[in-house]
């Protein structure tokens, strides 16, 4: 839970994104490597979400771009 604190903190620029820093932490920790620390994990994914959607869950780019990192269903068909 301090993860998604500290990523809550970080992005209180952005109250949308910091809604999501629980989930946010959770896939970082699932997903962190030797060579990628969670957190630094988590702030990327924090960065992306900020970038991409500002923390709304969105479907946009014409219909193509899906979530709060707008994956791209035709980079990534079977979305």
């Amino acid at each position: 839970m301090a993860l998604a604190t500290d990523i809550a903190t970080a992005c209180t620029s952005v109250p949308l994104v910091a809604r999501w820093a629980p989930q946010i932490a959770t896939a970082a920790e699932a997903h962190a490597t030797p060579e990628l620390s969670a957190e630094d994990l988590a702030l990327t994914l924090a960065a992306i979400v900020m970038r991409e959607t500002g923390g709304r869950n969105i479907l946009g780019d014409g219909g193509h771009g899906h979530g709060l990192g707008q994956v791209d269903d035709r980079s990534w068909n079977e979305w």
